[in-house]
């Protein structure tokens, strides 16, 4: 929601602004998540722009709450070629996210330090458009 204000107050087409909005946010999705690609693989580029990126955060945090003091056991009557590799949840953040557990208290700091820098850009912006439309 902070995004489509901080856009709104560049772009006055509302219907621009929503898939502009949709657009930034499939876009951190894929650059900052790490669903489609480790962050460790991609690009360099790809890797600076995902801490742009508000997604980066929330995926770390959902990831390391979701797997952290995990077990996996595996079924021993049936076993497959290649089971069991993983059997903590600890391997499963390390492989997918490295270091994630280690910034668990920063990255709840830098997610929830977007609200207010969204908000400062968004009033920012709506200052210099009404000061553009004025004169």
């Amino acid at each position: 929601e902070l995004l489509t204000v901080v856009l709104l107050g560049v772009v006055q087409d509302p219907n621009m602004v929503n898939t502009g909005v949709a657009l930034l946010n499939i876009a951190g999705i894929l650059v900052g998540s790490g669903f489609l690609r480790s962050t460790a693989q991609m690009p360099r580029l790809f890797q600076l722009l995902s801490y742009l990126t508000f997604q980066k955060y929330s995926c770390e945090l959902l990831i390391v709450t979701e797997f952290l003091d995990l077990e996996f056991s595996c079924n021993a009557t049936r076993p497959l070629p290649g089971a069991c590799v993983v059997t903590t949840g600890e391997q499963i953040i390390d492989q997918g996210y490295p270091g994630a557990l280690s910034r668990y208290t920063l990255d709840f700091v830098l997610l929830y330090s977007f609200l207010p820098a969204l908000v400062v850009i968004g009033i920012i912006g709506f200052k210099i458009r009404d000061k553009l439309i004025r004169h």
